[in-house]
């Protein structure tokens, strides 16, 4: 079960802030009541940091629900928070990293969360920013490859299935089909980062069995070029995400 309003999301979740105060998070929280109105108590460092659902369907209290969202600033009393509308609410982590470098069947013998080490010395991650909407006019989910040789060729591509992991070039590959599809080529910066923007709405234009829907769920990886890579494949993998996408 989900419910998406407006989201904005992180690879990884970061450290719990003081107050919710203009602050990304990504956590799970449990739904409480309040004179009848559900809030989200979110546990930080610091103690409880509570906030009202301007949404919440047909959660009730005592869930345990995941949010991805931007909110207004927390309070710490029950019945005193601000207001929060713009969030993902879902019983499930909708965008979960995959895909590390596992050592025992990398090339290099070098374990990462991320993808196994390329000719700068690390690994290519596989991150994202925005939300796992399908046809939301206000987001969008961007995709972002980083930590790859600058100028290297690299392309995203994305199957409805995931895999155990397998060798390929200097990397590892971890999705599968029987539906695999890619999208078009892109050429790393100087700082070795290449994008991916909309990944859903360019789905658009694929053919129907590639399209991304509400409710499917797709494994994506960046692979790209490197010649020069530690085991000479020619090119390697980045650490995979797979996404559930919400309405």
């Amino acid at each position: 079960m989900s419910i998406t309003l407006l989201a904005l999301g992180l690879l990884s979740p970061p450290a719990a802030p003081a107050s919710l105060d203009a602050s990304w998070w990504n956590t799970w929280g449990t739904l409480i009541s309040c004179n009848g109105v559900l809030h989200l108590e979110y546990i930080t460092g610091s103690g409880p940091i509570v906030v009202e659902l301007a949404f919440t369907a047909s959660f009730q209290e005592g869930d345990q629900v995941y949010v991805i969202g931007v909110g207004g600033s927390g309070g710490t009393t029950l019945c005193s928070p601000e207001r929060v509308d713009y969030m993902t609410i879902s019983d499930f982590e909708p965008i979960v990293a995959t895909c590390p470098c596992t050592p025992a069947i990398s090339c290099s013998g070098t374990g990462a969360p991320y993808g196994c080490p390329n000719s700068t010395g690390q690994g290519g991650l596989l991150g994202y920013d925005g939300a796992p909407t399908v046809g939301s006019s206000f987001f969008r989910l961007d995709l972002y490859a980083s930590r790859l040789p600058a100028g290297s060729l690299g392309l995203v591509f994305m199957g409805n299935a995931g895999a155990p992991p397998s060798t390929m070039g200097d990397g590892l590959l971890c999705l599968g089909g029987p539906v695999l599809q890619r999208f078009p080529p892109r050429v790393a910066d100087a700082s070795g980062r290449l994008a991916e923007l909309d990944v859903s709405g360019t789905s658009a234009g694929f053919h129907p069995s590639a399209r991304i829907v509400i409710g499917s769920t797709w494994h994506f990886q960046c692979a790209y070029r490197d010649l020069n890579g530690p085991c000479g494949g020619g090119f390697n993998l980045t650490n995979g995400l797979q996404v559930t996408f919400l309405r």
